[in-house]
């Protein structure tokens, strides 16, 4: 199943889901809102349940997260930090692994949030996996 949608109410039985796949999604939701989209998801996971994702995050203080509050003023400030993301993470799930996957410095595109970007800074993307228990790959 795939929901696309700006809520954080599905029609999905808390408890019910195994894997949520977090592509960007949660990038995406930081933009027009405050709370933190895979702590939103946690209820409906199975206690065995599993998050899979990526997020992108800057430097703190770099100069695109200004051009990003400037283009979606509803973001949330903080949110598109590595350190951010990791903790809130860590706040919601007690297994929680993470892996920095590249960065760039330079983005091929002047549309949505890539207009943001300050040609020479850091745009960085992580994966990572979240877990209420014991993952074992």
């Amino acid at each position: 199943m795939y929901i696309a949608d700006d809520s954080t109410r599905f029609p999905l039985k808390n408890g019910s889901v195994d894997f949520f796949i977090d592509c960007m999604a949660s990038f995406s939701h930081s933009l027009y809102s405050q709370s933190f989209l895979t702590g939103e998801m946690c209820r409906y996971l199975k206690k065995s349940g599993v998050v899979l994702g990526t997020f992108i995050y800057f430097s703190p203080g770099a100069e695109t997260l200004a051009n990003i509050g400037c283009k979606y003023p509803e973001r949330n400030p903080a949110a598109f930090t590595f350190s951010y993301f990791k903790t809130n993470l860590e706040q919601y799930y007690p297994y929680v692994s993470i892996r920095k996957v590249g960065t760039v410095q330079h983005a091929a595109s002047d549309r949505y949030t890539l207009s943001c970007h300050v040609d020479g800074e850091d745009w960085s993307t992580a994966s990572y996996l979240a877990a209420q228990g014991a993952v074992f790959l």
